[in-house]
């Protein structure tokens, strides 16, 4: 069975009560090294990005990953 990711929900809750108010929709929480590649669910690892922006960061880090599989 595969393991369960944290979600990002109360990231995105921590972030807007810091900056007080709530993240628009299209702003999306990204972990800089992906939680795959053995990256952590920290605050240091995280960014905020746009919803099309890292859409596209995540389809490279797939494609990277797929290469790295069939080396």
């Amino acid at each position: 069975m595969p393991k369960k990711r944290p979600s990002n929900r109360p990231i995105r809750k921590a972030i807007g009560k810091a900056i007080g108010k709530k993240l628009p929709k299209n702003i999306q929480v990204d972990h800089k090294k992906p939680l795959k590649d053995g990256g952590k669910h920290t605050l240091r690892n995280i960014q905020l990005l746009p919803k099309k922006l890292h859409q596209k960061k995540t389809a490279l880090e797939n494609k990277r990953r797929a290469l790295r599989k069939h080396r």
